[in-house]
């Protein structure tokens, strides 16, 4: 007879996933299951995709609209810390700094809002994803079931091209430096190629993402690599550009080593 079952303890839904991490995700090796974090707080599980993606871990037996905040949270620690991360896990797996954080929250259920806002945070560029997780229970065995969670699609959903962003920035001098910043991007490589998304254009390399440009009513702005680094700059003048410009060509070519 074939049960499914809902309700369970977080710490077994721990268990579970520690004996065998590749039930969440078959490319995953967990790094630590209660990973230090700020103070007395602690990372549910700490993993490693096979991209060396740093992926932070979230578990609830119920369904909580408070563990996004505690997901992004880690994953801002996470961002912070993964020179130390790579370092302190290097016998155990390879991280790989420029691919960033992603971010898991497993639970039985979520609620339509924490959907939606899930949903708003990935069109946004963040990288989240949901998982519903029960037990089978067939002929008194249990087995683990984790389903990706869809999520609701926005009813209007623009999508930004380099030349949306631009005519959204009230300023000539700004737009100008602005055409000059896309153009040296494009230069970069005849591979890299844009996505549009509703908040601004991103340029990517071998589908990962190098900068992305947002508008501004007088300046714009550029985020390195891939989303959640939390590395970005606002640029009002060429100089600004410049700098930013270095970081990169730097990312750029970090990608290229690696996919190209």
């Amino acid at each position: 007879m074939l049960k499914k079952i809902e309700s369970f303890e977080e710490k077994q839904l721990e268990d579970t996933l520690e004996k065998d991490i590749s039930k969440l995700k078959s490319d995953l090796k967990l790094l630590e299951r209660q990973a230090p974090a700020y103070g007395n707080l602690a990372i549910d599980l700490l993993a490693v995709d096979g991209e060396g993606t740093v992926t932070v871990i979230e578990l609830k037996n119920q369904e909580s609209d408070e563990s996004l905040v505690q997901l992004l949270d880690y994953l801002f620690f996470a961002t912070n810390n993964l020179d130390h991360i790579k370092n302190k896990y290097a016998s155990k797996a390879k991280v790989n700094v420029q691919a960033g954080v992603y971010g898991i929250l497993v639970a039985p259920s979520f609620s339509d809002r924490l959907k939606r806002a899930i949903a708003e945070l990935k069109d946004a560029g963040e990288t989240i994803e949901l998982r519903r997780a029960s037990y089978l229970q067939i002929d008194g065995k249990r087995d683990f079931l984790c389903e990706l969670e869809p999520l609701p699609s926005a009813e209007v959903s623009i999508a930004l091209t380099s030349d949306d962003v631009l005519n959204q920035i009230k300023s000539e001098k700004i737009r100008k430096i602005a055409e000059a910043a896309c153009e040296k991007i494009r230069a970069l490589d005849s591979n890299i190629k844009e996505k549009g998304t509703k908040y601004g254009s991103n340029f990517t390399y071998a589908d990962r993402r190098v900068v992305k440009i947002s508008p501004g009513s007088k300046c714009f702005y550029l985020e390195l690599g891939a989303a959640g680094n939390y590395n970005y700059d606002t640029i009002r003048d060429k100089a600004a550009f410049a700098s930013f410009f270095k970081k990169i060509t730097k990312a750029y070519e970090a990608l290229k080593q690696q996919y190209g």
